[in-house]
Formats: C-alpha cells, sequence, structure tokens
C-alpha cells in the first residue's frame, strides 16, 4: 500500500459510523507524517473537498487539522458550527492558528446551542485567544433554554475566569434547572464579576 493510500483508507475507509459517534472519531494521523510534501498537498485538497462536498465524516477535520491546514481556516470555522463538527473543529482551528476565530460565527453557534463547539473551545483554547465577542457568547450561554449547553458553558467559562470550584458549584445549582431565567442572570453576574477580578 502507497502512502496516499494508506492516508486515504485511514481518512475515508469504511468504520462503523455509530461506534465513533457514540465514542469520539479517531485517525491514525501518523499516515500524513509518511507523506512527502506534494502528498501532503494532495491530501490536504482532499480532505478539505470531501468535507465541503459533506462526503466526509470529522476524521478529515482531525486530518486538516494534523496538517494545520491555514487554506482550511475559513472552512474549519463554518465546521465548528455543525454540531457533528464542532468539537473537532475547534480543536482543528486551535492546532492551526487559535488567531483565527471566526466571532461573528461563532456566536451564531452559541446561540444556537452547539454545546460541541463549546467543549472544544474549553478543552483546547486558552482564554487569551478568545475573542471579547465569544467571551460575552459565552457568558448569554448561560441562559440557553438547553441544560447541556447550560452545563458546558460553565466548564468553559469556569476554566477561562479561573473560577474556584467553591463559586463553579454555586453557580452550577443556579444553571441546573431549567426555565429559571433569574438564576441564569444571577449565574452570569456571579462569573462576570469574577472573570474581571482574575
Amino acid at each position: 500500500m502507497t502512502p496516499l493510500e494508506a492516508f486515504r483508507n485511514e481518512f475515508f475507509g469504511e468504520i462503523d459510523q455509530y461506534m465513533a459517534w457514540h465514542d469520539g472519531y479517531s485517525a491514525n494521523t501518523s499516515v500524513l507524517d509518511l507523506l512527502n510534501d506534494s502528498e501532503k498537498s494532495i491530501a490536504e485538497t482532499e480532505l478539505t473537498e470531501a468535507l465541503q462536498f459533506k462526503n466526509a465524516d470529522p476524521r478529515a477535520v482531525i486530518g486538516l487539522g494534523h496538517l494545520k491546514s491555514e487554506r482550511a481556516l475559513p472552512l474549519l470555522n463554518r465546521l465548528a458550527c455543525i454540531s457533528a463538527y464542532g468539537y473537532y473543529a475547534i480543536q482543528a482551528i486551535a492546532n492551526t492558528n487559535p488567531q483565527s476565530l471566526d466571532a461573528d460565527l461563532i456566536c451564531q453557534a452559541l446561540k444556537s446551542g452547539n454545546y460541541t463547539l463549546v467543549m472544544g473551545l474549553g478543552y483546547f483554547f486558552e482564554r487569551e485567544y478568545i475573542p471579547k465577542k465569544v467571551l460575552d457568547g459565552l457568558f448569554e450561554a448561560l441562559s440557553h433554554s438547553d441544560y447541556l449547553m447550560r452545563y458546558h458553558t460553565l466548564d468553559t467559562l469556569a476554566k477561562f475566569c479561573k473560577v474556584p470550584e467553591k463559586i463553579k458549584n454555586s453557580v452550577f445549582k443556579l444553571i441546573v434547572s431549567d426555565d429559571m431565567p433569574a438564576n441564569y442572570r444571577q449565574a452570569i453576574d456571579i462569573l462576570k464579576k469574577h472573570a474581571v477580578n482574575s
């Protein structure tokens, strides 16, 4: 098997999609390291086009992140707003150029309740790379109607704002129940005050 064939098999070969979705997608990125420069360019193009034409699962995003594909960054920002790709796209952006987050797109995704994106921000980004607009959007996401969105947003903000566990636990009690807007506003106020002082 040639290096390009090994790449195509690893990133486009058949897998159990349900188990990959359940356990998390992964790919043996070492096959990309075996490609020469010309072959890496081919791989980058094939991964990008497959995602553009919706013919690829998140393994292709993982591949672009490993290749640190600058030209794929606009596409990765768009994919970050799609729940199935959000976590992986955020990781790829962070690995390639963490200053390239598209704040407008990310904020739209926050309003839609894309918690996989929020998880990715918390795992792969440091606060210094988060635009103020995105940070403000995260604070507002604490009042989202979806509990999972509120939960993961709290985790991410607690990291960015260096919130002590005791305060995080008290805020969690405010956001855990649905349809409690007054509690959500209180939670936002507590975290904002801590963010100013952190």
